[in-house]
């Protein structure tokens, strides 16, 4: 008995490890990545578009519309861009082609990719940056490993804290000292009171005052339609009422992956994509009910094939943003 229960665990990783989304890019790779964000007057997008695996960041018109290049670099990929809170600067991540290492750098620059200037180059792998409300201060958190835990499970980034520094690149601060397994996809409230991100496949808060409290929410916990209780990319609205995330929908077969919202008063959640691929990275729109999100149109094969898309939340109605970028 106690063999049938360790090969049937043993199987059940190897299916989840297999059908997490990745944003792992070949040498060759050309496309979009996931991570997208809106300007705050929500009339441009800014993402990261690869070419020969090494990726660029671009700004584009809501509909897709006047494409702008505004960084470019043969040997760093540029990812995970985010708008300041006034719409005039653009942050992002630097890491080395292949993202295996421990090396990266968070830059800041004008949002037409003017005045580049280095604000930290980091002893470990930094996977999101954010701007603080008065723009004085970025957070961001921060991987000290790459390693597998387990024989059967790919390397990845371990060993994450939480970090700040000022805007001009000094009083580095570590905020946790947790050595955590994963945290991901980091957003702050619109009064810069809390860090949210994604830990352990629920949603933490992490207090920025001294009692450096953490409130962890999870959502689908009283949802009985999904036995798959993780999520991933927690977003929040602007006014803090609500919280987008991208969850499985659907457990028979190749998973799907699809986007939820939940009241933070009520903790209703709903059910909002029904797309049955791979959902994910949703980003409220400052001053509209809408969502801009990306699908994998190639989910659940490799590589990813990104699309963006908006969804108005009040009609439902999903519309996509048509970018094209030549090849190179």
């Amino acid at each position: 008995m106690k063999k049938y229960f360790f090969v049937l665990f043993f199987i059940i990783c190897i299916i989840f490890i297999l059908t997490l989304p990745t944003m792992s890019a070949s040498n060759d790779f050309v496309g979009l990545d996931n991570n997208i964000d809106i300007s705050p007057n929500d009339d441009r997008i800014v993402f990261s578009y690869y070419q020969k695996g090494v990726a660029s960041i671009y700004t584009s018109k809501i509909n897709g519309s006047n494409v702008v290049q505004v960084t470019k670099d043969k040997k760093n990929s540029h990812l995970c861009p985010v708008y300041s809170p006034d719409g005039s600067k653009i942050i992002f991540i630097s890491t080395p082609k292949n993202k295996t290492t421990l090396k990266s750098s968070i830059w800041i620059m004008n949002k037409d990719g003017s005045n580049k200037k280095e604000i930290l180059k980091a002893d470990g792998f930094i996977n999101k940056a954010v701007f603080s409300p008065n723009q004085e201060h970025i957070y961001f958190s921060k991987a000290g490993n790459y390693k597998n835990y387990s024989p059967i499970a790919r390397k990845t980034f371990h060993d994450f804290d939480l970090y700040s520094i000022d805007i001009d690149g000094k009083n580095l601060n570590q905020l946790t000292s947790e050595k955590s397994y994963n945290i991901s996809d980091l957003g702050i409230t619109s009064n810069g009171n809390a860090l949210i991100f994604e830990k352990n496949n629920n949603i933490h808060f992490f207090y920025l005052d001294s009692s450096k409290k953490v409130d962890i929410i999870k959502p689908l916990e009283n949802y009985s339609n999904i036995e798959q209780k993780e999520v991933y990319d927690p977003a929040l609205s602007p006014d803090n009422k609500f919280v987008a995330f991208s969850a499985v929908a659907n457990q028979t077969g190749t998973f799907e992956y699809e986007l939820f919202t939940m009241n933070m008063e009520t903790k209703e959640c709903k059910h909002i994509t029904n797309l049955k691929s791979c959902v994910s990275k949703p980003v409220y729109f400052h001053k509209s009910n809408k969502i801009l999100f990306s699908q994998d149109m190639n989910w659940p094969n490799n590589p990813s094939k990104y699309k963006i898309c908006i969804l108005d939340t009040n009609s439902n109605n999903i519309e996509n943003v048509d970018i094209t970028i030549n090849s190179k």
